[in-house]
């Protein structure tokens, strides 16, 4: 018998073992306390608000006597020794991620099959064996039980310097750090109490991007590398309006631009603000989109011409082309609503690549940008736009993301 088809027989063993009959286990005692709250002349009681405190000495010797009541069951199961080894074996595979380019270096994540968790690694030319690849990060040594975990990067358009966010115990908030990749060091600079939403650089070519900057819910500051948190400086808050959460990006190729996404709640909509990065802290907004009524996501521009994918009057998605300087200007369609829904899109080397589903696959043709200035039809097709991608794929596969320059 194959280890695979042991270990998927084994499987019910653990069922009827955690639900067989036997002695009912001696559950650590949970004290009732005497909290009750008043909500507007209600009483609600809650009594177990003492445990809400996870690190306290109490709640600590609960825990600890939780676990070792379920520890003892579950080493008694008979079979899941051989299930462990079995499914371990089976997880043992070396991952990569998606490389990606900064500066003169190439980033990806590396996973031997045994590891807790992805290092971030470094390779100084496309193709290197892992072997001669350095380490930029590794999660694994940040904490004794592995609870503290790599909660996003942001690297500075030089390549020089590497935000990066570290959650503990899969909390939404992070701590963000910087790290100079030119000479290993890490500097001073943390970030604490920012959502789950990567920081955007400025681009400071005569400081080599010094300036780094986060959002803090519900307010938006600008941070410089060697300061402290204390002295970030405010950009933009709305205290009426504590529901909505931010984002904030720099357009890439000119750094130019801060587009400032907001959303409310888990919706899809979105407001989409824009401001020249020239105008500093005290800039104003440009309101471009700011109804509240489909979502707007940035894919590229050209100048305060934006290139936007939008489900406004098109469930399915599209692509439009708008001035951004001011609201209420008019948007020339670039990619229409097709049949098939478009999931997303992407701006790589003076090309729009469309991501849609069709029937539960992915398909990706890409369009040509016409040179910048033109007044004719702002995209031909490519007849062989399908050609590289299709390579790849056996006609059932589905694309998770794509990024490029």
């Amino acid at each position: 018998m194959s280890p695979l088809r042991a270990a998927l027989l084994a499987s019910p063993l653990l069922a009827i073992a955690c639900a067989g009959p036997g002695a009912h286990p001696l559950y650590p005692l949970a004290p009732r306390g005497e909290v009750v709250d008043d909500y507007h002349g209600t009483l609600v009681p809650d009594p177990y608000r003492w445990l809400e405190s996870s690190e306290t000495p109490q709640v600590r010797r609960w825990i600890d006597a939780q676990n070792r009541l379920t520890r003892a069951h579950l080493d008694a199961i008979p079979g899941r020794d051989a299930v462990r080894t079995v499914l371990e074996r089976l997880s043992a595979v070396e991952r990569y991620g998606m490389p990606s380019q900064h500066g003169r270096r190439y980033y990806f994540s590396y996973n031997d099959g045994v590891m807790g968790q992805a290092q971030l690694v470094r390779a100084e030319t496309p193709g290197a064996d892992i072997a001669d690849c350095h380490v930029i990060l590794d999660p694994n040594t940040w904490s004794d039980d592995g609870t503290i975990s790599l909660g996003g990067t942001s690297f500075s358009p030089s390549g020089r310097y590497l935000a990066y966010g570290q959650s503990d115990g899969g909390s939404d908030w992070r701590t963000w750090r910087v790290r100079d990749l030119d000479t290993g060091r890490a500097l001073p600079d943390v970030i604490q109490w920012s959502p789950n939403t990567p920081p955007s650089w400025k681009h400071f070519p005569e400081s080599d991007n010094r300036l780094i900057e986060k959002d803090l819910r519900p307010s938006l500051y600008y941070h410089g590398l060697g300061t402290l948190q204390e002295e970030d400086v405010l950009t933009y808050e709305d205290p009426r309006n504590l529901d909505r959460s931010f984002g904030i990006s720099v357009t890439e190729d000119d750094g130019r631009f801060e587009v400032l996404f907001q959303r409310r709640g888990t919706t899809r909509k979105n407001w989409l603000w824009f401001r020249e990065t020239a105008s500093g802290a005290s800039g104003e907004w440009v309101r471009t989109f700011d109804a509240f009524d489909a979502t707007y996501l940035p894919l590229g521009n050209d100048g305060w011409d934006f290139w936007i994918w939008t489900d406004k009057g098109a469930p399915r998605g599209r692509i439009v082309k708008v001035d951004c300087s001011a609201p209420g200007n008019e948007w020339s369609e670039v990619v229409p609503e097709r049949e098939h829904t478009l999931t997303s899109a992407a701006m790589i080397g003076g090309r729009l690549v469309c991501h849609y589903l069709v029937d539960a696959r992915s398909d990706l043709p890409h369009h040509r940008l016409v040179d910048r200035g033109a007044t004719d039809d702002q995209l031909v097709v490519v007849a062989a736009s399908h050609v590289v991608v299709r390579a790849a794929l056996r006609g059932h596969d589905h694309v998770g993301g794509g990024a490029g320059r």
